[in-house]
């Protein structure tokens, strides 16, 4: 009883766990008072400039912006500054290849043959790759939404994913891999799949706030300050899965990847 107490207190002495991550939703009151999804990139712009303002640690851009829309300038000016993610995905049916910078290719080692892979999507606009910190895609497998992509392949190069660019930004370290095999940081590696996923075990515990919140600057600057910021949506055209958590809106999939992978990374 006495080893038991002890251990007890020593549990209760040891530091909380502190989230690295905080989330902004577009949501249905966003909607009411921007207008439906998709909205302005000017507004994204704001929120960047806000972000930059509290003294985030980074801010990843869970939205696709391969195609021109009002706000494209302001937005890659609102990017200088602050490290910025973007995402992409594998679309072969596009009509037209579009380039990624050589700069987000990522060097592993292994065979690609069992990743995701294609030769055109949604690439972000050249003037924001131009701006951007990084470039992670977000494709999934048909019927397995809890099974996460570490790695794609897109035009014969290996490229990350967007939840192991946003990992890599919370714990400041480029991960190195191979393969089917596994993911490896400095103090930390995980096996992956022969298809270089891992698989989610549990639901984000992370905090989400509106976007509305962070334009009108009513989220408290300590919930901001050096964080790496999730931008994404939760609105009225939100896709949900069924999975063996229960129901997760594909934004909340990403969040549960997100922090998923940084605990086991962590511990």
């Amino acid at each position: 009883m006495k080893h038991l107490w002890f251990l007890c207190l020593t549990l209760l002495a040891l530091p909380a766990w502190a989230n690295p991550f905080v989330a902004v939703f577009i949501d249905a009151a966003t909607e009411a008072k921007l207008g439906k999804f998709p909205i302005d990139r000017t507004y994204y712009a704001k929120a960047a400039i806000a972000l930059k303002e509290a003294h985030a640690k980074g801010i990843v851009l869970k939205y696709f912006f391969d195609l021109p829309r009002k706000g494209d300038d302001e937005l890659a000016l609102a990017m200088k500054g602050i490290p910025t993610i973007l995402q992409a995905r594998i679309d072969n049916e596009e009509p037209a290849s579009k380039t990624l910078a050589a700069k987000f290719f990522r060097p592993t080692q292994g065979k690609q043959s069992a990743l995701i892979t294609g030769k055109r999507g949604w690439i972000p606009m050249p003037m924001l790759q131009q701006e951007a910190h990084g470039v992670g895609f977000v494709d999934s497998r048909q019927g397995q939404p809890l099974n996460y992509p570490v790695f794609e392949s897109y035009q014969g190069k290996t490229v990350p994913s967007l939840v192991l660019l946003t990992v890599e930004m919370a714990v400041n370290e480029k991960a190195s891999a191979e393969l089917g095999q596994n993911l490896k940081f400095s103090q930390r590696s995980l096996a992956l799949s022969y298809q270089s996923e891992f698989t989610i075990k549990g639901k984000s515990t992370m905090k989400v706030y509106s976007f509305n919140e962070l334009l009108d600057k009513s989220i408290p600057s300590d919930e901001l300050k050096d964080k790496v910021v999730i931008l994404g949506y939760s609105g009225s055209k939100t896709q949900t899965f069924q999975t063996a958590l229960g129901p997760l809106g594909v934004h909340d999939l990403f969040l549960s990847a997100v922090e998923d992978l940084y605990v086991r990374l962590s511990q």
